[in-house]
This record gives structure tokens, C-alpha cells and sequence, in this order.
């Protein structure tokens, strides 16, 4: 009976040493006072003692100096039953340290009340720890000096965290912030079942972030364009823990697509005004406040014409060829219009180089800045030498016409008919007998002929 006794607890024995063994985490014994009775042999390759150098250490030996006096604390703690675990590092036989995290349970060892203590080596978990402290640092210091307000809610849309940039864009107090707020209060309301509806997408694994635009109110109630850019914060399990939004200011850019907007409806304003001004029969042009003039004008007649070079320098140089008699009337209309925001029309004649005579109609008017300062002329020359000269031939043709109408009735077709011959062009001809026929149905008219 009793060697079967002893078989059952030899088996027992030999059953906690195979499971002491198997464990690749530091198993200790200890006694009441802290010696150490027993250490597996994940121990010994860990720490690189003897099982009988550790049978005759206190624990407080496997740890560093510095951190015996934590570590006598948390052992006293331990044997209280104030606490069951702690982190402190050991002491490695070659003088290195290994960060441990040790639980302490209590039972029996050979009869006596014994301490049990699993160590694990934690290195690559506070290498992992750390890795990540840092990078949740660099990542908070990146997010709270970004040019853009940086958001991050929980599920329920409270805010847990806004960036510098944010707090300042939207004006919020870190008061505010503590008491808690709702991102939903930067919605208008006719924009907040879009918002639910595609924060819900937000949820789906399957979700890649995009873009959205927003109306946004801000704290003065003002309405602003924004464009957010939202993806969901994800724990380990891939459950989503709230939502990551990035906010564009697009006032900016809805401005420049305004004035993009009036650019290409000026431009095509421009052009058409261009067209209209490029078929008009004259010289387009603009005087400025220093007296240079610039032709608006692009067409052939322009460019061919022979007045060009006397008008397309400055007013000074165009004023040496005006003639002398209209001289005095060109400065004046000038001063005139430097003073004033009004248009005038004026004729007067050019002396070209070679002697001959132009005769110009100039359509004139002052232009004044936004302030009142005068800023230059608009205006347009026509050439009207044709029609000057024909009705300087009228003249001459009705001077004509009366000269003959002293004469006798019989006698006043023939004297006419010598003085057409003689004297006029086949222009005058042809104006003279529209005379001739315009009196046949006019009676009253000064110059009568005979019907037949």
C-alpha cells in the first residue's frame, strides 16, 4: 500500500516536472522568507544560472540595485495578496537586464507554504509599445501642426479630438471642447440625412474614403463650402471605433472658379466686341492721360491706310499735321475733354506729307478712373474725305445752277448743256440731271426747264 502510495506521488511529481519544463516562460519556487527553491529550465537558459546558483539567491538578487528597493515592495505586496502582478527587470548572470512581467500565486512546496511566479519576457512587447507610442506621437505632433483642421469623433459623431488648425478654424475653445460637441453641429440642416447616410457607408469593410462636399455653419453663422475628406478609425479586430475627417477650405477655390467663369465669358465678350470693333470703317482708338495713342482696330482697312503713320504715335505728333486753320479747335476740344466726362464730335483736316488734304471726323470721348482722375480718350476717326469733297461739288454745282437761271427760257437748256460740257465732271452730269428731273416734279423749285 504504501509503495503504491509512493508510486502515485513519484508519477505526480514527475508529471509537475514535465509540466514545469514545458513552460518556455521563467518559472520560480519561492520560500516565505524569498529564496528561491526551485527555477525550470526556461530560467536557467533565460538568465544563464545554475539551478543550484538559484537555490542559493534571494529574488531581490535578480533584480538590478537601483530596483530592489520596488522590488522588496512589490514581493511584501505580493505575499499580502495586495497585488498578483507586477513589471520589473531581471538580472541575467552576464550583468544584462530583461523587463519581466511576473504573477505571483500562492500555494505548497514540500509541505510548506510556497510563492509561484510565472515571469515572461516582455522586451518585444514594450519594443511593440513603444514603437507605437511614438508612432502615435510623431503621428499627433504631424496631425496638430497640419495647415488643415483635423477631426476625429466616435461612433456618435462627439468629438475626441481636433488639431490646432482646427480649433482655430472653427473657433473653438478648449472649454468647449471638454464640455463635449457634436461634428453634426457644423451641418446645415438640409445636408443631414446626406451626412448619416455616408458616415453609415463608413461602417462597411469594404469602404474606400473619398471625398465629399459640404455646406458647413460656422460658429458666426456663416455658410461655407468645404470639402471633407473622412475614413474610419479601426481598432484591431477591424471594428470601426469612430471617424477620421480632414477639412478643405474651398472658399478659395469656388472663388477662382467664379472668376474662371467670368474670364471665359469676358473673353468671349472681348472677342465679340473685337469683331464689331475690327468692321467698323474708321480707327478705333485710345489716347492716354501722356498723350500716346493706341489703335483698337485689327482690320486691313486700318493697316493699309495712309493716315497710319501720322495717328499711331502720340497726340503731339498727330497734332504737327492738323491744319493750321483747325489747329486751335483740336487743343481746345482736348483741354475740354481732360476736364470733364463728356464725348464731342469735331472735323477738321490733315496735311498729309506729300501735300495732299484729309479731311477727319473724330468721335471723342473722356475717360475718368473710379477716383475722378482722367485716364485718357476713347474715340474713333473717320476718314470723310469723299464726302467733303462732294458736297463741296454740290456747292459749286447749285452756285452753278443759279448762275444759270438769269438766262432767257429758250436759252437756259443749251447755256446749261455748254457749262456741264465745260465745266464739271460726269459725276456733276449725272447730279445735274437728277436737278433736271427733280424740278420737272417740283414746280416751285428755283430752276425750272422747258417740258420738251
Amino acid at each position: 500500500m504504501q509503495a503504491r502510495h509512493e508510486e502515485q506521488v513519484n508519477a505526480v511529481r514527475s508529471n509537475l516536472e514535465t509540466l514545469f519544463e514545458s513552460i518556455n516562460d521563467m518559472l520560480f519556487i519561492l520560500g516565505q522568507d524569498g529564496v528561491i527553491l526551485y527555477a525550470n529550465t526556461a530560467t536557467i537558459d533565460e538568465l544563464g544560472y545554475s539551478l543550484d546558483e538559484l537555490r542559493q539567491m534571494n529574488l531581490l538578487d535578480l533584480h538590478p540595485l537601483e530596483a530592489r528597493e520596488k522590488a522588496l515592495k512589490n514581493a511584501e505586496e505580493m505575499s499580502t495578496g495586495a497585488r498578483n502582478i507586477c513589471q520589473m527587470p531581471v538580472l541575467m548572470k552576464s550583468g544584462e537586464t530583461i523587463p519581466v512581467e511576473t504573477k505571483i500565486t500562492h500555494g505548497t512546496w514540500n509541505g510548506k507554504p510556497a510563492l509561484f511566479g510565472i515571469s515572461r519576457d516582455i522586451s518585444e512587447r514594450l519594443k511593440s509599445q513603444s514603437a507605437l507610442v511614438e508612432s502615435e506621437r510623431k503621428f499627433r505632433e504631424l496631425t496638430e501642426y497640419l495647415p488643415l483642421p483635423l477631426i476625429e469623433t466616435d461612433r456618435q459623431g462627439i468629438v475626441t479630438y481636433i488639431n490646432h488648425s482646427g480649433q482655430e478654424f472653427f473657433a473653438l475653445s478648449a472649454e468647449e471642447l471638454q464640455q463635449g460637441m457634436s461634428a453634426f453641429s457644423f451641418c446645415i440642416p438640409e445636408e443631414f440625412e446626406m451626412v448619416l447616410a455616408n458616415q453609415t457607408k463608413m461602417l462597411d469593410p469594404d469602404y474606400i474614403p473619398k471625398g465629399n462636399e459640404y455646406t458647413v455653419t460656422m460658429k458666426d453663422g456663416r455658410r461655407v463650402p468645404r470639402l471633407l475628406y473622412s475614413t474610419p478609425i479601426r481598432l484591431e479586430d477591424g471594428q470601426v471605433s469612430g471617424i477620421r475627417t480632414t477639412v478643405v477650405d474651398l472658399t478659395e477655390l469656388k472663388r477662382a472658379e467664379e472668376a474662371l467663369r467670368e474670364n471665359v465669358l469676358q473673353k468671349r465678350v472681348s472677342a465679340e466686341f473685337r469683331s464689331i470693333i475690327d468692321n467698323i470703317p474708321g480707327f478705333v482708338y485710345h489716347t492716354s492721360e501722356d498723350g500716346n495713342i493706341k489703335f483698337l482696330s485689327q482690320s486691313t482697312f486700318l493697316a493699309t491706310n495712309e493716315l497710319l503713320p501720322i495717328l499711331s504715335r502720340t497726340r503731339n505728333h498727330a497734332l504737327s499735321f492738323v491744319h493750321p486753320e483747325d489747329h486751335q479747335l483740336v487743343i481746345d476740344t482736348y483741354h475740354e475733354l481732360t476736364k470733364s466726362l463728356v464725348s464731342k464730335v469735331i472735323i477738321f483736316r490733315i496735311v498729309l506729307p506729300g501735300g495732299d488734304l484729309r479731311w477727319i471726323e473724330d468721335r471723342q470721348t473722356s475717360v475718368f478712373s473710379v477716383n475722378g482722375q482722367f485716364s485718357g480718350i476713347d474715340g474713333i476717326l473717320f476718314d470723310i474725305t469723299d464726302r467733303m469733297r462732294a458736297q463741296e461739288e454740290k456747292q459749286q454745282f447749285e452756285q452753278s445752277l443759279k448762275k444759270t437761271s438769269v438766262l432767257k427760257p429758250s436759252a437756259r437748256l443749251p447755256a446749261a448743256s455748254l457749262m456741264i460740257s465745260t465745266t464739271f465732271s460726269h459725276r456733276s452730269l449725272a447730279m445735274l440731271k437728277w436737278a433736271w428731273f427733280h424740278s420737272l416734279k417740283t414746280p416751285n423749285s428755283m430752276t425750272t426747264f422747258p417740258r420738251s
